[in-house]
């Protein structure tokens, strides 16, 4: 059992005030707050405060001195040399002890410098572990792409031999498949740039050398390819066609184009002219020509107002429009709607006063209308103007 009395260095017969004295020094030497990291301290000052609590209650301090002195009478006679001396040897230790904890600054001593040469020897060699681990690596990735760039280099170089070879399609499918497989490879998308201006430049060198069939075999490949489809390749597809003869199939060029530019009124003629010379379909042929014709007077009245015809100068206005009513003129004669007809041949020839075409194809539209004075007077201005009507036709409307 824990000497009470010598932790507190009190004699059994100390009272009250001796044992309250004694605990307030002890306890103002060995507080925790006044110890930091001091274990030892904490825990001594645990066995002084239950001392004094025991020795302070004078029935806890009865029981305790007869339990004492039942269970060791050596310990309370023991001398108070040997207890002063234990106290003497602990208060030196603990000051010590704050001492050390006291001390700011190093000790340069042998110990010192060996610690200090241990830890940069093991940073040396942990940081060149980590280099050459790095190194390693870096090596081998870079083995690994070289590899690989020469691995698509000798792809890109088949691809180019398919090309050259004529083997259009081969070489494109094998670029799209090396592209699928390395989605992340700019080479493989600036291959194929490549070969569709390649391929664009040739077909038109054939075109211009009159060569439409090899040209049209070329453009298909980059109506296959290309996305989306460019309008020059659709127009050299129906460009090809129409000097093929494979007319369906320059309306079907000509109609896609139209799709992405509805407001190009060249293009409804180029279709206007297909059906009306080429496939004898003159109500198809009228309609994209109606469709001209009112694209003409919806960019007239935003650009000039309702009386354009008033504001607006013809000869500022597009030859593509005069060739419009001209072509509408014609098909409508044909289709016998003599009214739309001589319209037309007004518009014509407000556009180009000077042509003679105008003047000509009005006439026979007036003369079904029974306009015969009117259709004479055209007649003659057609034929000073350069066409000459035959003696009959002028027989027949200026008698």
């Amino acid at each position: 059992m824990v000497d009470y009395y010598q932790i507190m260095g009190l004699k059994p017969d100390a009272s009250s005030t001796a044992i309250r004295s004694a605990y307030k020094k002890l306890a103002m030497l060995y507080h925790p707050d006044r110890n930091p990291n001091n274990p030892q301290a904490e825990e001594l000052f645990k066995v002084i405060n239950e001392a004094y609590q025991v020795l302070s209650d004078p029935i806890k301090k009865q029981q305790y001195d007869l339990r004492y002195h039942g269970l060791d009478n050596n310990i309370k006679h023991s001398s108070a040399h040997d207890r002063r001396a234990y106290w003497r040897e602990y208060h030196h230790k603990q000051y010590e002890h704050w001492r050390q904890s006291q001390q700011s600054t190093y000790q340069f001593d042998k110990r010192y410098f060996k610690i200090q040469g241990l830890a940069i020897v093991t940073f040396l060699t942990i940081a060149g572990i980590c280099f050459l681990f790095i190194n390693i690596v870096q090596y081998f990735q870079e083995q690994q792409i070289a590899e690989q760039t020469r691995q698509n280099n000798l792809a890109i170089q088949e691809v180019h031999s398919l090309f050259n070879e004529g083997k259009k399609k081969e070489a494109f499918t094998l670029i799209r498949n090396l592209q699928k497989q390395q989605p992340h490879e700019y080479s493989f998308y600036f291959t194929e740039d490549t070969l569709l201006i390649n391929l664009h430049n040739e077909s038109e060198k054939l075109m211009q050398q009159a060569k439409f069939d090899l040209a049209m075999q070329n453009l298909l490949v980059l109506k296959d390819y290309e996305d989306p489809v460019s309008i020059n390749t659709l127009q050299n597809l129906a460009t090809c066609d129409i000097h093929t003869g494979n007319y369906s199939s320059a309306l079907v060029s000509l109609q896609n184009l139209l799709e992405q530019q509805p407001e190009r009124v060249s293009l409804l003629l180029s279709i206007a002219i297909i059906y009306q010379d080429k496939l004898m379909n003159l109500d198809e042929a009228e309609k994209y020509l109606a469709m001209g014709k009112k694209l003409f007077k919806l960019r007239m009245i935003a650009q000039y107002g309702e009386a354009f015809q008033l504001v607006a100068d013809p000869n500022d206005i597009s030859q593509v429009y005069y060739d419009i009513f001209i072509r509408r003129l014609q098909v409508n004669l044909q289709l016998k709607r003599f009214d739309e007809a001589e319209k037309d041949g007004n518009w014509a020839i407000y556009l180009r006063p000077q042509n003679a075409e105008g003047y000509y194809w009005r006439a026979q539209a007036e003369f079904e209308n029974k306009n015969k004075s009117q259709a004479c007077a055209d007649l003659k201005q057609a034929r000073a103007l350069g066409i000459k009507p035959e003696k009959e036709l002028l027989a027949s409307y200026c008698r």
